[in-house]
């Protein structure tokens, strides 16, 4: 058995999913693929996947062998491209998760210009509203905005914003200005579905930290955010969201700003890998690109960061 080999394949079906697209990647036929899943497992005497007829997913055991795997054949990959000369070098598919909204209004430049600095990568860039599933779906880098709760990845911080409350002028006229968050009960609300506190907007002031508890109360949910400004600019509701997503709207006079001394602590905005200690030249360079790019400069952002 090649242990090397065999390892290769196994970090490949873990992070596919499937023996035919490892076959695919790898270069090689489907049952050779098969064939050193079955030696890895019983060379080590126990099952690294459980396997049906549409999908194929790490046990127990695999989830856990996962990570040692990964950490020696990177390891080696590292010192071989040191001697090689190419471990600093970007170069390969990039691939990439940003959100849907943010990416749209700030990246397209940035990722221009990463390109022209590095003409041997390809960028995949994914615009999506969700977390990133890095193992499964082989992102390198994701872009988030908020707490990262998963303690085995890393960020990198480019900036921040803070969320604040919005309306349109029209809907203050027809339902007066809220002037404390008490009054929030008495308005129509305008929820954004894939927040991190999906139940509840979460509010600090001098007196602390305070929750508006959202069960029952909006008017409407939503998954996107610019189409959850677009709905407060048609007088639906108040909506709570980053103020780099309705700076458009507000300097239109589509919408104002309410309860302006509850916003929230500011929002980090990271790019996140996961945690590895050999990194490739292509994931190291676009980290550095990425908070180089955005390091010093006090326009691009509204909130906290601009001066």
């Amino acid at each position: 058995m090649d242990r090397l080999a065999t390892m290769r394949t196994f970090i490949s079906v873990a992070e596919t999913g499937s023996f035919s697209e490892t076959a695919r990647l790898l270069d090689v036929s489907a049952p050779l693929v098969s064939r050193h899943v079955s030696d890895l497992e019983a060379h080590l005497g126990i099952r690294l996947f459980n396997r049906s007829t549409r999908r194929v997913e790490l046990s127990e055991a695999g989830a856990a062998y996962y990570p040692d795997c990964v950490a020696l054949i990177e390891q080696l990959d590292a010192a071989e491209s040191r001697i090689a000369g190419l471990g600093e070098r970007p170069t390969g598919l990039l691939r990439v998760s940003v959100p849907m909204d943010f990416g749209r209004l700030f990246l397209g430049p940035a990722f221009r210009q990463f390109l022209s600095e590095a003409p041997e990568v390809r960028l995949d860039v994914r615009y999506e509203d969700r977390e990133a599933r890095f193992v499964e779906e082989q992102v390198d880098v994701a872009l988030r905005i908020g707490q990262l709760p998963d303690s085995s990845l890393v960020a990198r911080r480019l900036g921040s914003a803070c969320l604040g409350c919005y309306a349109s002028p029209d809907y203050l006229a027809a339902h007066g200005i809220p002037n404390d968050l008490e009054a929030l009960r008495d308005h129509d609300l305008l929820a954004y579905s894939l927040s991190s506190t999906p139940g509840h907007w979460q509010f600090e002031g001098d007196e602390g930290r305070t929750a508006i508890p959202l069960a029952g109360r909006w008017r409407l949910s939503c998954n996107n955010g610019r189409a959850l400004a677009e709905a407060a600019c048609r007088s639906l509701g108040i909506v709570r969201l980053p103020e780099f997503l309705v700076q458009d709207h507000l300097e239109a006079g589509r919408l104002e700003e309410v309860l302006r001394h509850h916003r929230s602590a500011p929002l980090e905005i990271s790019a996140v890998t996961l945690h590895r200690r050999f990194r490739p030249g292509k994931i190291s360079a676009f980290l550095d690109f990425m908070e180089a790019h955005f390091r010093g400069r006090n326009d691009w952002l509204p909130g906290p960061d601009r001066a």
